[in-house]
């Protein structure tokens, strides 16, 4: 029973740590709650994952990584957002914003206001006029998500197994800031797993018992949000999409008895998905191209950092998809989305072949063992039809839904050709099975199909 309860313990911490940093900003920005949207949370939640792994596996190459540096990293990042030092006129900005603090300082203390009028002063701030359904079914479709992978406990096989030892050794040498060494593939989710004990206060074996749960959570999401911008429904497709991932074994290639485990391949997807979606959607990111490539290049070097099954199987073919697609409105912007994609996997593929180097390591068996999987196999008990006729059914599907959407994009092809790209690669990326391309991963490349 305590297993069952402590595996809990970290992602009810971090749900109660969202809520008071979104309790803070709203406290201090007093700005109407339906800022609060589904692509407020997922847009600030992948780019500041993505932001955070690649900080802290800096910080480890500089011997600074601990709890200390995150506290001082997490201020910093408060005064960089609230004095607005990312704009061009930051300088006004912050003179303004100190300006309005002490005034609102001062007028504070003249008042001398005590707690309890403070209190119902700005309860006001907090109150909901109108809610919103489309963020809340999204969360409700995460805990589903996480639920249905957390009744599977009793199969786990990944815990306690040596595998999962040898993780754990990697996840505590992180905090002597100790990553690469010899025959170590990409490091990023356990990376990712240090933090997440770090700021929860769990031990390291517990974090990494449920960071799994926390992957399964946070993917439902962005998927969800996903699946409203693609099908152009906000309730309806996303929901169905999200009760199938969630409750579907028998049709998806996935093994019940590894439900549990983290794994990097979805920790992969969750910075690729929203990339691949701004890729095609580039105004839901930002206006300025600068600003684009930034942000760009952040996910796709958490991408790298995670997985480079995605980074350099699953990315390349969909940029090129999405190229091929292009209009003379976003074309640019996948110029840009290429340039940072080129930008960012080179600095990856550089900096873990050069820490192999150091650390003596085999530079041909580093690159072969990042993209294969040692954590999953093709054995999947659970399925209704074998995993190859399941992939045909899944490509049967995906042609009748090109088949309906080509009239669409004919009548409204700004509307749609984003979802035709999506629809295109998914069944391009299907076909991929038809090949049997040595290179390839089996275990990963089904993996993938879950998603």
């Amino acid at each position: 029973m305590f297993l069952i309860a402590s595996i809990l313990n970290g992602p009810l911490k971090i749900a109660l740590l969202v809520l008071a940093i979104l309790f803070v900003h709203q406290l201090i920005t007093q700005q109407p709650l339906k800022t609060y949207s589904l692509e407020f949370i997922v847009k600030r939640m992948v780019v500041y994952s993505a932001g955070i792994l690649v900080l802290i596996i800096l910080l480890i190459q500089l011997n600074m990584y601990d709890t200390f540096s995150i506290v001082t990293l997490f201020f910093g990042l408060l005064v960089y957002t609230y004095l607005g030092l990312e704009t061009k006129n930051s300088v006004l900005l912050s003179r303004n914003k100190r300006q309005q603090f002490l005034l609102s300082f001062f007028g504070f203390m003249e008042r001398n206001l005590s707690m309890k009028k403070l209190f119902w002063s700005k309860l006001g701030h907090f109150k909901v006029r109108k809610p919103n359904y489309t963020l809340i079914m999204a969360l409700v479709a995460g805990v589903a998500v996480l639920l249905s992978r957390y009744f599977f406990l009793k199969n786990d096989l990944y815990t306690l197994s040596s595998l999962w030892v040898k993780n754990l050794e990697t996840v505590k040498g992180i905090n002597a800031n100790i990553l690469f060494e010899e025959h170590m593939g990409i490091m990023g989710e356990l990376v990712m797993i240090n933090f997440y004990s770090k700021v929860t206060g769990i031990s390291e074996e517990v974090a990494l018992h449920s960071f799994g749960l926390l992957e399964c959570f946070g993917l439902a999401c962005v998927m969800y949000w996903m699946l409203s911008y693609l099908t152009k429904s906000k309730f309806v497709a996303p929901v169905l999409g999200m009760l199938f991932y969630a409750f579907a074994y028998k049709w998806l290639p996935i093994n019940i008895n590894l439900l549990i485990e983290h794994r990097s391949l979805f920790l992969g997807f969750f910075f690729a998905f929203p990339a691949m979606v701004y890729c095609v959607y580039p105004y839901k990111l930002a206006m300025a191209k600068k600003r684009y490539v930034v942000v760009m290049m952040l996910l796709f070097m958490a991408t790298g950092f995670t997985n480079f099954f995605v980074a350099f199987i699953v990315l390349p073919l969909f940029m090129l998809v999405a190229l091929l697609f292009s209009n003379t409105k976003t074309r640019p912007y996948v110029f840009k989305a290429l340039w940072a994609y080129g930008i960012a996997v080179s600095i990856t593929l550089v900096f873990h072949l050069f820490m192999n180097y150091i650390n003596n390591g085999s530079i041909l068996g580093f690159l072969r063992s990042s993209i294969l999987a040692v954590e999953s196999y093709l054995y999947f008990p659970q399925l209704a039809k074998p995993k190859e006729v399941l992939v045909q059914y899944y490509l049967y599907l995906g042609l009748i839904v090109l088949l309906f959407l080509l009239p669409l994009c004919l009548r409204q092809r700004t509307k749609w050709v984003p979802t035709l790209v999506f629809v295109v690669f998914i069944n391009s990326y299907m076909t991929l099975d038809y090949f049997q391309f040595t290179w390839m991963d089996r275990d990963l490349y089904y993996q993938s199909l879950v998603l």
